[in-house]
């Protein structure tokens, strides 16, 4: 089994601080940004970097990213100075994601594609905290596939990509002058037909089938969506012979974006709690560094 990853690990860190004595609130219910240098948002992608704070008097923030049916999520989630901080996650049916011991876990099989949920608390009127959170995603893909092909058998290859992806599949004979591969056609997620001109995403070059060396065929398309795809191919009429089937998945380039929570509750559209100030020396930012965060790899 190969795999291949999309950047970005998840990692929360979240550093309570002491003696926070509310002296104002934060104006209105718009987002809000502690400096106002970085986007203000509450959804991420691969490679981005969440930046979040907890204000004394705020219980739980949402986040939002989207996940792949059968890929596999790793993350990290630290906690320094306030042990009552948790982490979920929800998949895009509501349904909690079993994430082990809440502290970290490789290899988690997401069951659906869609928008998936981490939510961050604590409790209410306890000390502040502040959180950083990045996460990877990483798609199996099926061994080199060896079969005998002939014209009146469809074979299918199997694989998961996310929604962007450039997919190469190259069927090669094993042998020199017999069996001429053929693609007969690729199923997206939906069941739908992926090589269809009104499936082709907007600025995405065509599906195109290259003839290489020996009658090799190298089939090459970008994902339309996100999930599980199916190649079924064959052998042109009057041929027959061993052949391999081999699938290759590239990812979009991750972004890498520096980005902030803007504060508002879970329940979306809410004015966020009051912003709680204090005297450096009784109430310090927590928020570290971006260049200092770990990230477990």
């Amino acid at each position: 089994m190969r795999t291949w990853t999309m950047s970005g690990v998840a990692v929360l860190i979240l550093l309570a601080t002491a003696g926070c004595r509310s002296r104002g609130a934060a104006p209105g219910c718009g987002p809000c940004a502690a400096d106002g240098a970085q986007p203000v948002v509450n959804r991420v992608l691969p490679g981005d970097t969440l930046t979040g704070d907890l204000p004394c008097e705020q219980g739980c923030q949402c986040f939002y990213f989207e996940g792949v049916a059968y890929s596999l999520l790793d993350y990290d989630f630290t906690a320094k100075g306030c042990d009552s901080v948790t982490l979920r996650l929800e998949d895009p049916k509501g349904r909690p994601v079993e994430i082990g011991n809440g502290r970290g876990c490789s290899g988690i099989v997401l069951r659906e594609s869609g928008t998936y949920k981490g939510t961050v608390c604590k409790n209410p009127g306890t000390n502040p905290a502040c959180y950083v959170f990045r996460y990877e995603q990483r798609f199996a893909l099926p061994d080199e596939q060896q079969v005998y092909l002939d014209c009146s058998t469809r074979h299918t290859l199997a694989f998961t990509a996310p929604r962007g992806a450039n997919c190469v599949v190259t069927i090669r004979p094993l042998h020199d002058c017999n069996v001429i591969p053929k693609i007969v056609g690729v199923k997206d997620p939906e069941g739908g037909r992926a090589l269809a001109k009104e499936a082709v995403l907007p600025g995405a070059p065509p599906p195109v089938v290259d003839l290489g060396r020996s009658n090799t065929r190298i089939l090459r398309f970008n994902a339309p969506k996100s999930g599980k795809y199916q190649v079924q191919y064959m052998a042109e009429s009057g041929t027959s012979g061993e052949a391999v089937a081999v699938v290759q998945v590239f990812p979009p380039a991750p972004a890498q974006r520096l980005l902030q929570h803007d504060q508002q509750g879970c329940g979306g559209g809410s004015c966020p709690p009051p912003q709680a100030t204090a005297p450096a020396d009784d109430c310090p930012s927590c928020r570290p560094p971006v260049a200092q965060a770990s990230f477990a790899r």
